[in-house]
């Protein structure tokens, strides 16, 4: 091996190696290690309704930024949230007690929806019943499996001008070919 060669071998190692890792804040990880970093992704519809079981799988922190949106929206009590969850008024205030959530309304006491907040509340928790409804209702159907044949070269035509390289002609064959490649070739030669 001579010089030429042994600097291509280490250009192309130094390439790789940079391929595979990526810097970040001053340290070098490969992707791996980099997947490792990242955590669960979860994805939380916090405009919308949700189960009890949804809601206790959220962390604490996301939990209390739920309830506060409803709040804001909805002006709701521990009443109509219960209502929403479809457990009793005293479980959710129970749990709220066990893990420390304190839920009051925005001025900072407990309240009573009025009959027009506890209509608009009843509409948002309806609205997401009938969809969860509606999309119980559809049929499955078995997606319908199409068998696509794929695509194969049936044929082509080259043409080579100038000074004739034979060998090139047939590393071109080769390469469009594949080797093992079953047909017919037909060579149609007009020298000039």
């Amino acid at each position: 091996m001579n010089d030429f060669e042994f600097e291509t071998i280490q250009k192309k190692q130094l390439v790789n190696a940079s391929r595979s890792r990526v810097s970040v804040g001053g340290q070098t990880m490969t992707e791996k290690q980099m997947r490792g970093l990242n955590g669960k992704i979860q994805s939380f519809g916090l405009s919308k309704p949700m189960t009890w079981e949804q809601f206790k799988a959220m962390s604490n922190d996301i939990q209390i930024e739920y309830l506060m949106n409803l709040n804001k929206a909805f002006n709701v009590n521990v009443t109509g949230l219960a209502k929403m969850f479809g457990i009793t008024g005293q479980a959710l205030r129970n749990y709220f007690a066990k893990y420390n959530i304190r839920f009051m309304d925005v001025s900072g006491r407990l309240h009573r929806m009025s009959r027009a907040e506890q209509e608009i509340w009843d509409e948002f928790i309806n609205a997401a019943e009938k969809e969860i409804i509606e999309t119980t209702n559809i049929k499955s159907v078995a997606p319908e499996v199409v068998r696509v044949k794929p695509t194969v070269m049936t044929q082509f035509m080259i043409t080579f001008k100038g000074v004739l390289d034979v060998s090139a002609i047939a590393n071109s064959l080769l390469n469009i070919l594949g080797d093992g490649s079953e047909g017919q070739i037909v060579i149609d030669c007009q020298l000039s």
